[in-house]
């Protein structure tokens, strides 16, 4: 707690009884601190030159001589004083003047010698440094810096005042670092040291911070809120505060957004470069696109900044990308699209053939690899893909069938033989994919993940049947080397290997040919013919299921299926209790009627229990399954032992009711209000979600998406055969790379995409015109800041209390701006006021003058006869010479000073603040019991 002020006697002697043991004040130095505290300088150098007091003796709440002149604004005390009091004291009194906002204050107190030749001081951090101090003797917490508190209050002048004495504040060592600092916090003070580090944090994701220190404010924003989320997890106890921490960096991302104002500028924030802008018809190259690789835009996928994405400005280019080549389409109506859609299917294959056998650039190769284009191709084919699926499902057989015996039916054959090729086209451009894009980072996708499942199924089911074809296929060359086989028994063997029968197969060679090879005695479990159904079917719901992928291109579908997957994660977080309260019915109910499983076959088993449970729990179930029925037993038996049965039966009776309630009522009914809460969430968010999920689709054939989709992109295109002869010969002939670089690895591409983003990451190599844009931009948020406090602290004076509004950062500085303007504008009204009272008061006199000359001529002459009062004329003009001199001497200094005296221009808002930011703010804070003086003084000198 800091006191400001002055103490009154009761509280005086309150604190000094709470205090007494701490701090034995003696009066010499008690007299001393309180000139001090009254700005008596001549006092304050009484006592230091003639009583040589304790320059760094405190009072008994523990303020020093040096932080009472601080906190009272008495600059020639803080003069007097800096210099002679120890390192300690000068930096409580810093940090006093960084949080009282007092850049003058601060200006003087960084003079001291300790701050301008120590380098040990100015990086802040948790635990560095010299300040690590107690919390029994200093007002605020001990990590807590000059740099990290002008960070903490967002004040933009005090901050760039302290960088620019190279005070910096160190980022934390990951939370589990081993090193001996961390290590010794962790395992002496973890509270210390987890409060310090989300101090640290929160300066360092101060926009004032941010925005004075960095090279690339907008790329550290993006890197500090992704460790701010993951830090959220790993330190639960202040995970509301680091996602706040986390928002606030998104929140500035995106006000940079806001400030552009041309497509330069929206470039230079994706790219990290600037290129030319481009309208909506220009051209753009692969290559272009390419080269400027959207780097900060990729970032911000990767970091999930979801409302950098959604900005008007980041999807204004987005767009022109995506319909780069082909930007007549982007105006065009749905029902336009709907009806050009259909008919571009019947020339997609021609398409396509001629794309593979273009061996040049040109338009068409350009509008084939626009992503607009490369996403209609892709989606026909994935739709033809389908389309095949559902009509072998409608048909028997498979493609190894035209293998075995005389097969007649051919279509189903085929038409799995063009699934195959497409399951291929699919397996080669996810090997692109890993190979272009590294495992590690393709995997981070988890439709990623889907796709090489779904590919799994389809190659481990292809497989299986492939086995079970060759198996009998080598069956059937055996039939065929006997005679004595019938085409009826061919016919019948089509059947068996159709249905996947072995032992039927071998009992028909046994019967007719009387030769059994035991080696084709298939008895493996389960059946690889039935194995390959299920891993067909599982994988055909894949693929159904992998349109969703594609349905956040549309507007209306794509915040639906994003609502669905939220959903569907609530029910699997729901799933864990609603598992707990199933399993232990179940094994109530299965051991409570095990003994009588005879007389109960709902509960005999837990498979029978599962079952019946399951089914209640969406009111399916029987409602006498607790029931012990008679029909199972001797109905002499049952009515014997019918006093047991009715115990057994009324308490699985009130299970069961007990699981009913439990389950079907409680908790799927909290599942539905969850979910309802979920989709309201996501719904109100909807417009930011779904266009987030766009731009990472879109992204996905912006990059390396092949133009042609499967099957046909298992062909080689002549364009990239002449592209690899190029390469080939240029080698041969070059010999240009090195033996180090192929030790390295660097031919491998995903080397290479790492190398080359690591460097756009750290920049570009030609930043003139990037740092000239964003240096424009960081002003722009500057004023913009500087400006919105003083509005808001103007709007909102009569509506928010004083103490209040000091919390509000850096709006100290802008309350004492307002202040300072309106009086000014007071003072000068009154200088106008007093100059023309003034001038009146000179007229006046100058009458007066003139008038009492006539009026002692007028006497003179009266008494110029009497001699005897000779001496009194002679001592009366005297004393009206004396008065004339004294009265025009009074009237040149009253003229001279209207001269020199002007009455300030307050008329500009702008005008006060730019005067009061090049004085360094520091005008704005006077003291109280000389604010009138002060101002005049001012004024007089604007």
């Amino acid at each position: 707690m800091a006191f400001h002020g002055r103490l009154d006697s009761s509280t005086n002697r309150v604190f000094q009884e709470i205090f007494a043991q701490r701090y034995q004040t003696k009066e010499v130095e008690a007299a001393y601190l309180k000139a001090a505290e009254t700005g008596d300088l001549l006092s304050v150098i009484s006592f230091v030159v003639d009583s040589n007091v304790n320059i760094n003796c405190v009072d008994f709440i523990g303020r020093s001589a040096l932080e009472l002149a601080v906190e009272n604004h008495h600059l020639a005390i803080i003069q007097y004083l800096f210099p002679k009091c120890s390192l300690e004291c000068a930096e409580n009194a810093l940090l006093l003047a960084v949080d009282s906002g007092n850049v003058q204050i601060s200006e003087i107190l960084l003079e001291h010698p300790s701050f301008k030749h120590t380098k040990v001081h100015v990086e802040s951090g948790p635990g560095e440094g010299i300040y690590r101090k107690t919390a029994e003797n200093y007002r605020f917490a001990p990590e807590v810096t000059p740099i990290i508190l002008a960070a903490l209050k967002n004040d933009y002048y005090i901050t760039q005042l302290l960088l620019s004495r190279e005070f910096r504040i160190t980022t934390p060592h990951v939370y589990f670092c081993e090193c001996t600092s961390c290590s010794n916090m962790r395992r002496f003070d973890s509270v210390k040291y987890s409060r310090s580090r989300l101090n640290t944090y929160k300066a360092l994701a101060s926009p004032a911070y941010l925005t004075l220190s960095g090279d690339d404010p907008i790329f550290e924003a993006f890197q500090l809120s992704h460790e701010l989320e993951h830090l959220a997890s790993v330190e639960n106890e202040y995970k509301s505060q680091y996602l706040a921490l986390s928002d606030q960096c998104k929140d500035y991302a995106v006000e940079f957004l806001d400030l552009c104002r041309t497509n330069e500028e929206v470039m230079a924030i994706l790219n990290g470069d600037v290129q030319p802008g481009r309208g909506e018809d220009d051209e753009m190259d692969d290559e272009d696109i390419l080269a400027n690789g959207f780097v900060r835009l990729k970032m911000a996928l990767k970091y999930e900044q979801k409302r950098f994405i959604a900005h008007a400005a980041c999807q204004r280019q987005l767009s022109l990308l995506w319909y780069s080549y082909v930007p007549w389409v982007r105006y065009r109506s749905q029902l336009t699209m709907m009806v050009i859609l259909p008919l571009i299917i019947l020339i997609w294959p021609i398409a396509c053939t001629l794309y593979i056998l273009c061996p040049l650039k040109n338009k068409f190769t350009k509008i084939m690899r626009s992503p607009f284009v490369k996403f209609v191709n892709h989606g026909y084919s994935y739709f033809m893909f389908l389309l095949l699926i559902f009509i072998a499902s409608m048909m028997k057989g498979h493609m190894w069938t035209l293998f075995l015996c005389e097969y007649k039916n051919e279509l189903p054959a085929y038409i799995n033989l063009m699934i195959f090729m497409w399951v291929l086209g699919m397996l080669w451009y996810e090997c692109n994919q890993v190979w272009s894009q590294g495992l590690k980072e393709h995997f981070k996708d988890w439709w990623n993940w889907m796709d090489m499942t779904l590919l799994g199924l389809y190659i481990g089911s292809y497989a299986l049947q492939l086995a079970f074809a060759i198996q009998y296929r080598e069956a059937y060359c055996l039939q065929q080397r006997h005679s004595n086989t019938a085409s009826y028994d061919c016919a019948k063997l089509d059947c068996l290997v159709e249905k996947g029968n072995c032992s039927s197969v071998t009992s028909v060679f046994h019967a007719k040919t009387g030769y059994v090879d035991p080696n084709k005695a298939w008895e493996a479990w389960p059946d690889p013919r039935q194995l390959a159904d299920v891993l067909y079917a599982l994988a055909n719901v894949m693929s159904f299921t992998r349109t969703a992928y594609l349905l956040p291109a549309n507007e209306y579908l794509g915040p639906l299926q994003i609502s669905y997957g939220k959903m569907l994660q609530d029910t699997v977080k729901f799933f864990v209790v609603i598992a707990l309260v199933f399993i232990t019915f179940m094994v109530g109910l299965t051991s409570l009627y095990q003994v009588d499983r005879c007389e109960n076959k709902a509960f005999t088993s837990p498979i029978e229990t599962f079952r019946n449970l399951f089914w209640a729990t969406f009111g399916m179930g029987n409602i006498m399954a607790p029931e012990i029925n008679d029909a199972y037993v001797n109905y002499i038996q049952f009515s014997y032992h019918k006093d047991l049965y009715a115990l057994t039966e009324g308490v699985g009776y009130v299970l069961y009711s007990l699981y009913i309630i439990a389950v079907a009522i409680v908790l799927l009914n909290m599942l539905i209000a969850m979910m309802s809460n979920t989709f309201e969430g996501v719904y109100n968010d909807s417009d930011v979600e779904w266009k987030f999920s766009r731009a990472e689709l879109w992204m996905t054939y912006v990059k390396e998406y092949s133009a042609l989709p499967p099957p046909f992109n298992i062909l080689p295109t002549f364009r990239s055969i002449i592209e690899k002869i190029r390469k080939a010969c240029r080698k041969m002939c070059c010999k240009c790379k090195s033996d180090d670089d192929i030790l390295r690895g660097s031919h491998f591409p995903a080397n290479y995409r790492n190398r080359k983003f690591a460097i756009e990451d750290n920049g570009p190599i030609e930043l003139s015109s990037y740092k000239r844009i964003l240096k424009r931009l960081i002003r722009r948020f500057i004023y913009k800041k500087l400006y919105d406090t003083l509005e808001q602290d103007e709007g909102n004076k009569t509506g928010i209390a004083p103490d209040d509004r000091e919390d509000i950062p850096g709006s100290s500085v802008f309350v004492d701006i307002t202040s300072l303007r309106e009086g000014m504008w007071k003072i000068s009204e009154d200088i106008t006021y007093i100059k023309s009272g003034v001038q009146e008061s000179i007229d006046n006199v100058q009458k007066e003058n003139k008038l009492f000359a006539d009026e002692i001529k007028t006497y003179l002459k009266e008494k110029k006869h009497q001699n005897g009062y000779g001496n009194d004329i002679k001592e009366i003009k005297q004393q009206v010479r004396t008065l004339q001199a004294e009265m025009s001497e009074l009237v040149e200094l009253m003229k001279a000073h209207l001269n020199t005296t002007q009455p300030c221009d307050v008329t500009s808002r702008d005008g006060v603040v730019r005067e009061a930011a090049v004085r360094g703010v520091a005008a704005c804070h006077v003291p109280k019991e000389s604010a009138t003086d002060d101002h005049v003084r001012e004024a007089s000198s604007m």
